[in-house]
């Protein structure tokens, strides 16, 4: 129950003032109120798992995740994080298909298109890009292995600058994989931000 007024708790009362203002949501226990929380769990966008449809928004890194074990061996991976500008179906930690909000971090498995397509936008030392990814079909390559046919896109006039995304844009992602040696592939003399990634 609120402590403000309802419309029949005012009737006959002339020049009320109005409440005061909600106070500013409370730090988490034991955090002082001058932080502000990072690092909350992300959802998972994973088309092998259930998550369909597409995941848009701001690539804003690239995450060297723990080793999986297939049989006796471990295998490295790395993830996208995008920042979601747009609903979409993504994987609790629970391993359920939940609704993801607009806001919200999600990481999706780095497979080779994923890589191949945006390896560097992840780690661009400046911008940051926001993203279409959506698997669209998966098709047979043989030797009893699948892959996802993507459908992906990037919208270059909404580019933003690598720092409007807090400490998960601007710390050190994962570069496994994701960079040229250096000099290749770049323009000799070009500044990071010429060096656009598309």
């Amino acid at each position: 129950m609120t402590n403000q007024a309802t419309p029949s708790d005012n009737k006959g009362q002339k020049n009320q003032a109005a409440p005061p203002p909600a106070a500013p949501p409370a730090a988490p226990p034991g955090m002082e109120s001058r932080f502000t929380e990072v690092g909350a769990d992300r959802f998972m966008f994973n088309p092998n798992k259930g998550s369909t449809g597409a995941l848009v928004g701001y690539l804003i890194n690239r995450i060297e995740m723990p080793d999986i074990e297939r049989g006796k061996e471990k295998q490295e991976w790395d993830s996208l994080l995008v920042k979601t500008t747009r609903a979409c179906k993504g994987i609790d930690r629970d391993g359920k298909v939940v609704d993801v909000p607009v806001g919200a971090e999600v990481i999706t498995p780095v497979t080779f298109k994923l890589n191949d397509t945006f390896a560097k936008a992840a780690v661009h030392p400046t911008k940051v890009f926001e993203v279409w990814i959506e698997a669209k079909k998966k098709i047979d390559i043989g030797h009893g292995q699948t892959m996802w046919l993507y459908q992906l896109g990037v919208d270059k006039a909404s580019v933003k600058d690598r720092s409007e995304f807090g400490l998960p844009a601007i710390l050190g992602g994962s570069t496994r994989g994701a960079l040229p040696p250096a000099g290749a592939g770049e323009t000799v003399g070009a500044s990071a931000d010429e060096n656009v990634p598309f």
